[in-house]
């Protein structure tokens, strides 16, 4: 099927790259210091941590190191890595071929990011979420609110098929598994409305250094 996106490499082999939930865990802190310079608070952490969780099944369903499944629209110019549904065969399963009628409609993607590590892919992640478009899910996230932060996954339309109340129910669970691990060790209880504004900004700054 042709490309009607230029400047994409094409990446025909989707790698998986998956990672312990531990290490999803440590990773996501440090690039969340490295990026803004400060750690991110309990309640920020566990619900971005849970989303990657559910968008990647708790690390085990990492492709290309495109943490949180980010898709490769017409602006993105880096190598990519093509679902199962973008050329299935005809004895695919429904899903898939399903998918695949979506695709053409517009509906479903086409193609997927690729980064060279976890840190890039993870980093990646990050400033996506902190940008303006998805900005939401940052509030939301600071605030410790599940159903608020299921309602931007939707709104934002981070995930436009994801209903915000089943996913509210699985970001609850998943959560609750972090906390269970200790996968995220000693992180701070909670942020002030000042230390939350001082990150949106400095992201944003970030964000529009990069030209994301």
């Amino acid at each position: 099927m042709a490309d009607s996106w230029t400047g994409m490499q094409e990446d025909a082999a989707a790698t998986r790259t998956p990672l312990a939930p531990s290490e999803t865990a440590r990773v996501l802190v440090a690039s969340y210091e490295r990026l803004l310079g400060r750690r991110p608070t309990r309640p920020l952490a566990e619900l971005l941590l849970a989303h990657i969780w559910l968008e990647n099944r708790r690390g085990s369903a990492i492709f290309e190191h495109d943490w949180g499944n980010i898709t490769a629209g017409a602006s993105w110019t880096g190598p990519i890595w093509r679902p199962p549904w973008y050329d299935p065969p005809p004895d695919a399963p429904a899903r898939i071929l399903r998918l695949h009628e979506l695709m053409l409609q517009g509906k479903a993607p086409s193609a997927f990011r690729s980064y060279p590590s976890h840190d890039v892919g993870s980093t990646a992640y990050l400033r996506l979420v902190h940008g303006a478009r998805y900005r939401p899910l940052i509030t939301a996230a600071a605030s410790g609110d599940v159903a608020a932060f299921a309602r931007a996954v939707h709104d934002t339309g981070y995930c436009p098929d994801c209903k915000p109340g089943p996913t509210a129910h699985t970001l609850a669970q998943l959560r609750d598994d972090i906390r269970e691990s200790g996968a995220l060790g000693e992180l701070g209880a909670g942020a002030t409305d000042d230390d939350l504004a001082f990150a949106i900004a400095l992201a944003a700054l970030r964000y529009a250094a990069d030209n994301w």
